[in-house]
C-alpha cells in the first residue's frame, strides 16, 4: 500500500466557493460553477453544491481552468529532497460526465497535468486523454491515474479541458477533483 503524504493539495476542487476560486480561466471559452443542473436540465452536481461546466463554446475552442500546485514549501509532509529521489507519485482522481444527444458528438473532458520546476520549465505533461463517460446520461464516472513526479519537479499544474464536439455548449461536467502525493 501507498503511503499518503498529502491531502487533497486543490482548492476548490468541487466548485463550492463563488467565483471558481482558486482556478485560473485558461481557454477561450470560459467554464462555469453549474448549480442543481442549470447548464442542462437533470445534470447535477457529484457532491456538494456545484460542479464545473464546460460552458458556452462560442469559439469552438475547449474551455480550461488551470490550478497551479506550489510542491516546495516543505508544509506538505514531504521535502524537494523526497521528490528528487524519484519515489514520489502524483495521484489524480475526479468524476465526470457528458450531456448526451443521439443527433449531436458528445462533448469530453480530460484531466492535464505538468510537472513544473523551479524555474517554472515544464519536466513532463500527462494527460488522461479524452474521456466521455458511458454511465448512462446523465451520470457521473470516477477516473484515478497516477503518475511518476520527475526528478526537479516543484509544482504541478493541474488543468481541467472541457472539450467541445459538437453543438455550440461544451456539455462536459467535472466535479471533486483531487491531486494527492503518495
Amino acid at each position: 500500500t501507498a503511503t499518503i503524504f498529502s491531502a487533497n493539495l486543490l482548492i476548490n476542487p468541487g466548485a463550492e466557493l463563488p467565483l471558481l476560486t482558486g482556478w485560473m480561466q485558461t481557454g477561450m471559452s470560459p467554464v462555469i460553477r453549474d448549480k442543481d443542473g442549470t447548464f442542462n436540465s437533470g445534470y447535477s452536481q457529484h457532491t456538494g453544491a456545484a460542479c464545473f461546466a464546460g460552458g458556452y463554446g462560442l469559439t469552438g475552442a475547449p474551455s480550461r481552468l488551470l490550478q497551479n500546485v506550489n510542491l516546495s514549501d516543505g508544509s506538505r509532509g514531504f521535502s524537494t529532497i523526497d521528490i528528487d529521489n524519484g519515489r514520489l507519485v502524483a495521484e489524480v482522481s475526479f468524476y465526470y460526465q457528458n450531456w448526451y444527444n443521439f443527433w449531436v458528438a458528445t462533448d469530453a473532458v480530460k484531466v492535464s497535468i505538468a510537472f513544473r520546476s523551479a524555474a517554472n520549465t515544464a519536466l513532463a505533461t500527462r494527460t488522461t486523454g479524452s474521456l466521455i463517460c458511458t454511465a448512462w446520461s446523465p451520470g457521473w464516472c470516477y477516473q484515478n491515474v497516477s503518475y511518476t513526479i520527475p526528478t526537479g519537479t516543484r509544482s504541478i499544474d493541474y488543468t481541467m479541458i472541457f472539450v467541445l464536439n459538437g453543438g455550440i455548449n461544451i456539455d462536459s461536467y467535472v466535479d471533486d477533483n483531487s491531486l494527492r502525493i503518495v
